[in-house]
């Protein structure tokens, strides 16, 4: 984008104009680059200002890629007073608005159970100044339909009460209580008694997503997941650590461009950590491809045993390393199915890397054998972060 410095004297005209300041002053100088703003009395600004600027948007239904003329910008804006959006090119201002009223697809088609507003956008300084029912932090997703594929450029204005869905509650939702209202910075809590290990990903409304339009063409975002480490919209799943009396904290502040640049979280409690090498810790097969043993816990030849000698323990007290573990002289059965047991949990061939032998097992879910083979070794090693394995391979030796 074109960069231009102006000096902070933008006056309010009409909505808002710009007014020229003497070379002697003092005023701090503000970088204001061009693109797409939110501005007015809502939002807390009757002036430019860099952090009002909007960032690119994801089409969720485009393999959440970057869609040209899409526009997002998570906002606190006060209920009853007015707010525009504001393309500012090289000093040149066009304001953009629109004439709001509620879609018809409330919590349809996983997106959130909360009343959506929409409108077709108007452009120029006869466009419509919007406003929202009452104070709160709000998901504003501005469509030029660069691509033609929208019934017309599109302004959608959603209410944001951020929470949680993963493993913790089945995937449902449970919100977070907000702080005090605030135009700068709010905090989103919640605190859970015991939490599994698993995963989960911050939405709000209990959605994951805005049709822009009734096909369902373009789909904005409504959760933040894990990219980077960076909080993004639609990016994936983030680990959840088992533990007691955990406290999910998510952060919004107003800054410019993208989304990921207003978020951040911390979790934080009394996590459990767990010993692979521990009596209990039960790894090995299970299945149909091992004769009587009906995908019960292993047992005999097909239990693995640790193998200290060949583990690397590389953080002892948060029992992060890599753990090794063996099973001798086992069969498996042609034509039947196995999956890998690791303490308590059962994983697919989607789930385990393979290796030694790789193409005599097939499958995604329970793996195939397709011929009757026994197995002198199959070493089993887990990369261990502390409470599960981020990598768990099997590797055959005839």
């Amino acid at each position: 984008m074109k960069k231009i410095s102006l000096l902070l004297s933008a006056l309010l005209f009409g909505f808002f104009a710009f007014t020229s300041c003497d070379d002697d002053d003092d005023g701090p100088t503000v970088v204001i680059e061009d693109g797409i703003y939110v501005l007015g009395e809502a939002a807390g600004f009757t002036e430019m200002a860099p952090e009002l600027l909007m960032g690119a948007g994801r089409n969720e239904n485009d393999e959440n890629a970057l869609r040209p003329g899409m526009y997002e910008k998570y906002v606190a804006l006060e209920g009853g007073k007015e707010f525009t959006l504001v393309n500012y090119v090289a000093g040149a201002l066009t304001y953009y608005g629109a004439t709001l009223a509620e879609d018809s697809l409330k919590g349809e088609n996983e997106q959130p159970d909360i009343a959506v507003y929409k409108g077709a956008m108007v452009s120029g300084e006869s466009a419509p100044k919007m406003t929202v029912p009452k104070d709160g932090l709000y998901h504003i997703v501005l469509d030029l339909n660069n691509n033609g594929d929208l019934a017309s450029k599109l302004i959608v204005v959603a209410p944001v009460t951020w929470g949680v869905r993963g493993d913790m509650n089945g995937w449902g939702f449970d919100a977070f209580e907000a702080s005090a209202f605030s135009h700068e910075k709010m905090t989103f809590t919640k605190t859970y008694a015991t939490t599994p290990a698993g995963s989960y990903k911050y939405a709000y409304g209990g959605g994951w997503k805005i049709q822009l339009d009734q096909a369902g063409n373009v789909k904005a975002n409504t959760n933040l997941g894990l990219e980077d480490e960076t909080l993004v919209p639609g990016a994936g799943n983030i680990d959840l650590r088992p533990g007691d009396n955990i406290v999910f904290t998510l952060t919004w502040e107003l800054k410019s461009g993208a989304i990921k640049n207003s978020y951040s979280h911390t979790v934080d409690g009394d996590f459990v950590v767990i010993d692979p090498a521990a009596d209990g810790f039960v790894v090995g097969v299970s299945g149909s491809a091992f004769g009587d043993n009906q995908w019960g816990d292993p047992a005999d030849a097909t239990l693995a045993v640790y193998n200290a000698t060949a583990s690397n323990i590389t953080d002892a007290d948060a029992k992060k390393g890599t753990y090794v573990f063996e099973m001798t002289n086992i069969q498996f059965e042609g034509g039947k199915e196995w999956k890998a047991r690791v303490n308590g949990g059962w994983f697919g061939g989607s789930a385990i890397t393979i290796e030694g032998d790789a193409s005599n097992f097939s499958g995604d879910d329970n793996i195939t054998v397709a011929a009757t083979k026994t197995y002198s070794k199959v070493t089993i090693t887990l990369d261990w972060i502390g409470y599960k394995a981020s990598k768990i391979t099997y590797n055959f030796t005839e």
